[in-house]
């Protein structure tokens, strides 16, 4: 426990004491005599009473500061322009020479605008944004190849960047065991957990080949990043909830160490791939990692906190390919819509909530011509649909009330393709897909339409001019 004379030895604390004696000082003036004096007031009108500071200043009062070595004889008004100096030396005036500059040096006043301003001061520093463990940043680009809910990282961060997992029973013992490093014939393979933080023990081990670590219940490992772990990724300045969301990894082992995001996601971070960085933090444990999940992933997060509208939406490529292959009389090579319909399929067979999607060819075609819809099969209106919710229902009308999109049961019998139908806007086919089949749907059918029309761009060409 600091004794008062070491308290007393910290500027600051040297401030506030000298503040608090020229207060009690003053206060003890005006206690003595302010039944005693009448004091002419600033208009000239006579008035009696209690004296306040500005008439203190005026008075010659003398009072006796206790003083451990000597009593010293102090003025009214000097004890003001001393209680007035300490409070500003506290408070810091920025404009004052005594202070400007510098105050952050070892052995100087840390005043509270000092503590609390700037970049060092604690709002910037502490309170709006610090710097963590188990997070990262670094510059973004864009990438169709990822689902829409993925963000792509290098193998550099996720080798070092980690996760612990505690061993709650013999399953998690036995799971984490395989992942230890290990020797496979001749070669020494390190596994996923870099730490073991033993029951019995304080600090951390290092897993290496050469040590023999026997795993335990109780025990805590801390283990590297895999496919399909929670980040939350943030663009600085984070204004609202969409610039602050949840994604899973997805690992690259080339490429660069950039943070890579698909461009339909890219509106609530207002990001632009021209050199902005993003970070990403990894939540710590059980219960962080189900907080994202239940409320921050980008699938909680589709629809829009301001006018209720989709946040998320193809942009540029993508809706110029959509218009060209939906144009009338768009006949598509074999090959081509093979390999464009295969894309759709990987997609599918992957992820398929609630069974909307199509999985086999053979049913599509199937229906294709046993609905008698008038859809030619090698043409745009029928790739597209392959793309469409099975049971899809949806028509998009122009000012007179005339349809300009018929889709039914997932098929598109009438159209072109447009902004106002993949992009984000309202009552739109994302607004149509999310509000009838939820947000799962609108991440599938995006990620999988996505690459399938950025391919036929790809064969097809587009110019201007």
């Amino acid at each position: 426990t600091k004794t008062d004379d070491e308290t007393l030895q910290n500027p600051l604390s040297k401030l506030y004491a000298d503040a608090v004696k020229y207060n009690n000082m003053l206060g003890g003036m005006i206690d003595d005599f302010e039944t005693k004096v009448t004091i002419p007031d600033e208009s000239g009108i006579q008035s009696g009473g209690g004296l306040t500071f500005i008439r203190m200043m005026s008075l010659s009062l003398n009072a006796k500061a206790a003083s451990s070595k000597t009593d010293k004889i102090i003025t009214g008004s000097e004890a003001y322009n001393s209680l007035n100096a300490a409070i500003k030396a506290i408070v810091y005036d920025k404009d004052d020479p005594e202070h400007e500059g510098g105050q952050r040096r070892a052995g100087k006043v840390q005043s509270i605008t000092l503590i609390v301003n700037g970049k060092p001061g604690i709002m910037r520093k502490s309170i709006m944004g610090k710097g963590r463990d188990q997070s990262g940043r670094t510059v973004i680009m864009g990438d169709n190849d990822i689902d829409i809910d993925e963000v792509g990282i290098s193998r550099h961060f996720a080798d070092n960047i980690t996760i612990p997992e505690l061993l709650r029973d013999e399953a998690d013992v036995a799971k984490w065991t395989q992942e230890m490093p290990k020797v496979v014939g001749d070669k020494k393979v390190m596994g996923s957990v870099v730490r073991v933080l033993q029951r019995s023990q304080k600090d951390p081990i290092n897993v290496t080949i050469d040590k023999d670590i026997r795993l335990k219940v109780g025990d805590t490992i801390r283990r590297r990043m895999v496919n399909g772990d929670v980040v939350v990724i943030s663009r600085q300045p984070v204004l609202h909830k969409g610039g602050l969301m949840g994604f899973r990894i997805r690992i690259f082992e080339e490429g660069g160490n950039v943070m890579r995001l698909h461009p339909a996601v890219a509106g609530p971070f207002n990001a632009d791939f021209d050199g902005d960085e993003m970070n990403f933090n990894v939540p710590q444990s059980p219960a962080a990692r189900a907080d994202v999940l239940k409320h921050m992933m980008i699938g909680n997060c589709i629809r829009g906190d301001k006018y209720s509208t989709p946040w998320v939406g193809m942009i540029q490529n993508p809706v110029v390919a959509a218009s060209q292959i939906t144009q009338p009389g768009v006949v598509i090579e074999k090959e081509l819509a093979k390999r464009l319909i295969d894309i759709g399929l990987e997609t599918f067979r992957r992820r398929n909530p609630g069974g909307i999607f199509r999985t086999d060819t053979k049913e599509y075609y199937d229906a294709l011509y046993s609905l008698d819809l008038g859809i030619n099969p090698s043409s745009g209106h029928a790739l597209v649909s392959f793309f469409m919710p099975k049971t899809l229902k949806y028509v998009r009308r122009n000012r007179k009330d005339e349809p300009l999109i018929v889709i039914e049961k997932g098929f598109m019998l009438k159209g072109v393709l447009a902004k106002a139908d993949i992009g984000k806007a309202s009552n739109g086919l994302v607004d149509t897909i999310l509000t009838t089949y939820g947000s799962e749907a609108v991440i599938v059918f995006i990620s999988a339409l996505n690459r399938a029309l950025y391919e036929f761009l790809s064969s097809d060409g587009f110019t201007i001019g």
